[in-house]
């Protein structure tokens, strides 16, 4: 605005008119509008702009920003939740896995409690087979000794005897000498 203008501001001429404003008021008014742009008034109204349209470019910000917030705390919640979903299923699975390796470790255990208490009553049973073996044995001898004992000589070569009473003789047990 020029100095013009705000001199014609200073000293306005309007027309009189019966109706309208109080012209003392509206002379009052437009002096102080003059010395207000006098005084910097345009610049002031310029910062004033700029400082509304600051203030406006804030609360957009300010709206951006809390946005921005609320889906960055949905992004986090949404996130959170899917990793304990993803805890819980893996913990599962992990329960799952180690169950069925229990339940296999205890198969392969019973198993291996069979298999030795099988072994167990197959080496009681040859032990009671020694056993009766080596008792059989034992009398086997002390026939074989008593039958020894008693014979009054000793018997005749093979080729003293018959043909008959050698195939007889060779067929003979210790056991039937009695």
């Amino acid at each position: 605005m020029d100095q013009q203008q705000i001199d014609r501001m200073r000293n306005p001429q309007f027309a009189l008119a019966r109706r309208g404003y109080d012209q003392r008021e509206v002379d009052h008014f437009m002096l102080e509008l003059a010395e207000w742009l006098e005084n910097g008034g345009l610049e002031e109204a310029g910062s004033y702009a700029v400082t509304r349209r600051l203030e406006r470019a804030g609360e957009t910000t300010s709206r951006v920003l809390a946005a921005a917030q609320t889906e960055a705390d949905q992004i986090v919640k949404d996130a959170t939740a899917e990793a304990r979903r993803t805890i819980g299923d893996a913990e599962e699975a992990a329960h799952n896995k180690l169950e069925q390796a229990r339940a296999q470790a205890r198969g392969i255990v019973d198993e291996a409690e069979s298999k030795r208490a099988a072994i167990r009553d197959t080496i009681n049973q040859l032990k009671e087979i020694q056993r009766r073996v080596v008792a059989e044995m034992g009398s086997l001898r002390d026939e074989l000794s008593a039958a020894v004992a008693a014979a009054p000589t000793a018997p005749a070569k093979p080729a003293e005897l018959p043909p008959k009473a050698q195939a007889s003789a060779s067929s003979t047990t210790p056991a039937q000498v009695n």
